[in-house]
Protein backbone atom coordinates (compact mmCIF):
# COMPACT_ATOMS: atom_id res chain seq x y z
CA UNK A 1 0.00 0.00 0.00
CA UNK A 2 2.86 2.33 0.82
CA UNK A 3 4.38 1.68 -2.60
CA UNK A 4 1.08 2.45 -4.30
CA UNK A 5 0.71 5.77 -2.39
CA UNK A 6 4.24 6.83 -3.19
CA UNK A 7 3.75 6.03 -6.90
CA UNK A 8 0.44 7.95 -6.92
CA UNK A 9 2.07 10.93 -5.19
CA UNK A 10 4.93 10.84 -7.68
CA UNK A 11 2.47 10.86 -10.64
CA UNK A 12 0.41 13.72 -9.17
CA UNK A 13 3.52 15.85 -8.64
CA UNK A 14 4.68 15.15 -12.19
CA UNK A 15 1.21 16.02 -13.54
CA UNK A 16 1.30 19.37 -11.74
CA UNK A 17 4.60 20.17 -13.44
CA UNK A 18 3.24 19.11 -16.83
CA UNK A 19 0.14 21.28 -16.37
CA UNK A 20 2.23 24.26 -15.27
CA UNK A 21 4.52 23.85 -18.30
CA UNK A 22 1.53 23.62 -20.67
CA UNK A 23 -0.01 26.76 -19.16
CA UNK A 24 3.27 28.64 -19.46
CA UNK A 25 3.62 27.64 -23.11
CA UNK A 26 0.10 28.51 -24.26
CA UNK A 27 -0.76 31.46 -22.01
CA UNK A 28 1.28 34.06 -23.94
CA UNK A 29 -0.49 33.14 -27.18
CA UNK A 30 -3.98 33.48 -25.75
CA UNK A 31 -3.27 36.91 -24.21
CA UNK A 32 -1.49 38.63 -27.07
CA UNK A 33 -2.67 42.12 -27.89
CA UNK A 34 -4.18 42.91 -31.24
CA UNK A 35 -1.34 44.63 -33.06
CA UNK A 36 -3.61 46.11 -35.72
CA UNK A 37 -4.97 48.68 -33.27
CA UNK A 38 -3.57 49.62 -29.89
CA UNK A 39 -4.18 52.67 -27.77
CA UNK A 40 -2.71 53.96 -24.58
CA UNK A 41 -5.31 54.78 -21.92
CA UNK A 42 -2.91 56.97 -19.97
CA UNK A 43 -1.62 58.99 -22.92
CA UNK A 44 -0.96 62.67 -22.37
CA UNK A 45 -4.08 64.78 -23.04
CA UNK A 46 -2.29 67.22 -25.32
CA UNK A 47 -1.11 64.32 -27.51
CA UNK A 48 -4.69 63.00 -27.66
CA UNK A 49 -5.92 66.49 -28.60
CA UNK A 50 -3.26 66.78 -31.31
CA UNK A 51 -4.17 63.32 -32.68
CA UNK A 52 -7.84 64.30 -32.69
CA UNK A 53 -7.18 67.51 -34.61
CA UNK A 54 -4.99 65.71 -37.16
CA UNK A 55 -7.75 63.14 -37.73
CA UNK A 56 -10.03 65.87 -39.11
CA UNK A 57 -7.59 67.05 -41.78
CA UNK A 58 -8.78 66.15 -45.25
CA UNK A 59 -6.25 66.65 -48.06
CA UNK A 60 -8.85 67.96 -50.51
CA UNK A 61 -11.23 70.04 -48.38
CA UNK A 62 -9.22 71.18 -45.36
CA UNK A 63 -10.87 69.99 -42.14
CA UNK A 64 -13.81 67.61 -42.20
CA UNK A 65 -15.53 67.08 -38.85
CA UNK A 66 -17.87 64.15 -38.08
CA UNK A 67 -21.50 65.11 -37.49
CA UNK A 68 -21.42 64.21 -33.78
CA UNK A 69 -18.38 66.40 -33.02
CA UNK A 70 -19.11 69.80 -31.45
CA UNK A 71 -15.69 70.71 -30.07
CA UNK A 72 -12.75 69.85 -27.86
CA UNK A 73 -10.44 71.63 -25.43
CA UNK A 74 -7.88 70.97 -22.72
CA UNK A 75 -8.93 71.74 -19.17
CA UNK A 76 -7.01 70.90 -15.99
CA UNK A 77 -4.69 68.52 -17.86
CA UNK A 78 -7.51 66.52 -19.43
CA UNK A 79 -9.08 66.47 -22.86
CA UNK A 80 -12.77 67.38 -22.93
CA UNK A 81 -14.77 66.50 -26.05
CA UNK A 82 -18.25 67.92 -26.64
CA UNK A 83 -20.48 65.68 -28.73
CA UNK A 84 -24.00 65.75 -30.07
CA UNK A 85 -26.13 62.61 -29.92
CA UNK A 86 -25.11 58.96 -29.43
CA UNK A 87 -22.27 58.71 -26.92
CA UNK A 88 -21.37 55.04 -27.42
CA UNK A 89 -20.79 55.28 -31.16
CA UNK A 90 -19.03 58.64 -30.76
CA UNK A 91 -16.74 57.32 -28.02
CA UNK A 92 -15.61 54.40 -30.19
CA UNK A 93 -14.80 56.72 -33.09
CA UNK A 94 -13.04 59.21 -30.81
CA UNK A 95 -10.85 56.47 -29.32
CA UNK A 96 -9.65 55.66 -32.83
CA UNK A 97 -9.15 59.31 -33.75
CA UNK A 98 -7.32 60.22 -30.52
CA UNK A 99 -5.45 56.91 -30.39
CA UNK A 100 -6.35 56.71 -26.72
CA UNK A 101 -9.32 56.78 -24.39
CA UNK A 102 -8.14 59.14 -21.66
CA UNK A 103 -10.70 61.90 -22.35
CA UNK A 104 -13.99 63.19 -20.95
CA UNK A 105 -17.17 63.28 -23.02
CA UNK A 106 -19.65 66.10 -22.55
CA UNK A 107 -22.77 65.00 -24.45
CA UNK A 108 -25.42 67.40 -25.74
CA UNK A 109 -28.78 66.51 -27.23
CA UNK A 110 -28.86 69.34 -29.79
CA UNK A 111 -26.43 71.58 -31.65
CA UNK A 112 -27.79 74.62 -29.79
CA UNK A 113 -26.87 73.05 -26.43
CA UNK A 114 -23.34 72.40 -27.68
CA UNK A 115 -22.98 75.98 -28.90
CA UNK A 116 -24.13 77.29 -25.52
CA UNK A 117 -21.68 75.00 -23.72
CA UNK A 118 -18.84 76.21 -25.96
CA UNK A 119 -19.78 79.86 -25.41
CA UNK A 120 -19.80 79.31 -21.67
CA UNK A 121 -16.39 77.64 -21.81
CA UNK A 122 -14.93 80.48 -23.92
CA UNK A 123 -16.24 83.05 -21.46
CA UNK A 124 -14.79 81.13 -18.50
CA UNK A 125 -11.49 80.71 -20.32
CA UNK A 126 -11.22 84.41 -21.15
CA UNK A 127 -11.88 85.65 -17.60
CA UNK A 128 -9.68 83.05 -15.86
CA UNK A 129 -6.46 84.67 -14.65
CA UNK A 130 -4.50 81.47 -15.32
CA UNK A 131 -5.19 81.91 -19.04
CA UNK A 132 -4.15 85.58 -19.18
CA UNK A 133 -0.93 84.87 -21.11
CA UNK A 134 -2.78 82.93 -23.83
CA UNK A 135 -5.62 85.49 -24.04
CA UNK A 136 -3.08 88.32 -24.36
CA UNK A 137 -0.89 86.50 -26.90
CA UNK A 138 -3.89 85.72 -29.12
CA UNK A 139 -5.47 89.08 -28.32
CA UNK A 140 -8.74 87.23 -27.73
CA UNK A 141 -11.35 89.96 -27.18
CA UNK A 142 -14.81 88.41 -27.41
CA UNK A 143 -16.99 85.48 -28.42
CA UNK A 144 -20.71 85.54 -29.16
CA UNK A 145 -23.43 83.64 -31.01
CA UNK A 146 -24.14 85.01 -34.46
CA UNK A 147 -27.39 84.91 -36.45
CA UNK A 148 -26.44 81.53 -37.97
CA UNK A 149 -26.27 79.99 -34.46
CA UNK A 150 -22.53 79.69 -34.73
CA UNK A 151 -19.86 81.32 -32.56
CA UNK A 152 -17.93 84.37 -33.65
CA UNK A 153 -14.50 84.72 -32.06
CA UNK A 154 -12.89 88.15 -32.16
CA UNK A 155 -9.11 88.29 -32.22
CA UNK A 156 -7.04 91.44 -32.76
CA UNK A 157 -4.43 89.34 -34.52
CA UNK A 158 -5.90 86.73 -36.80
CA UNK A 159 -4.43 83.50 -35.38
CA UNK A 160 -7.17 80.93 -35.97
CA UNK A 161 -4.89 77.87 -35.98
CA UNK A 162 -3.18 78.90 -32.76
CA UNK A 163 -6.56 79.58 -31.12
CA UNK A 164 -7.79 76.11 -32.13
CA UNK A 165 -4.65 74.52 -30.62
CA UNK A 166 -4.48 76.51 -27.40
CA UNK A 167 -8.08 77.33 -26.53
CA UNK A 168 -10.75 75.29 -28.33
CA UNK A 169 -11.32 73.50 -31.62
CA UNK A 170 -14.86 73.35 -32.95
CA UNK A 171 -16.62 73.26 -36.33
CA UNK A 172 -18.97 75.96 -35.00
CA UNK A 173 -16.31 78.68 -34.75
CA UNK A 174 -16.14 81.66 -37.11
CA UNK A 175 -13.18 84.00 -36.70
CA UNK A 176 -13.09 87.70 -37.30
CA UNK A 177 -10.39 90.24 -36.84
CA UNK A 178 -11.32 92.93 -34.35
CA UNK A 179 -10.59 96.56 -34.96
CA UNK A 180 -9.79 98.90 -32.13
CA UNK A 181 -11.20 102.39 -32.53
CA UNK A 182 -9.55 105.10 -30.46
CA UNK A 183 -11.55 108.21 -29.66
Amino acid sequence: MFVFNSILTFIIIRMKYVIIIIIMIFLPFSCQKDSSYQHNNEMNSSILFNNLQKSFVNKKKGKKYPSYYAGAYLKDSSLVVIIIGDTLRSRKDLIKRCRGSNFELHPCKKKQDAVRKILHYLYQFRINEQNKDIVDALQFRASYMNSKRRINVQLLTFQEDKFRQLVLDSPFLDFEKSIIVFE
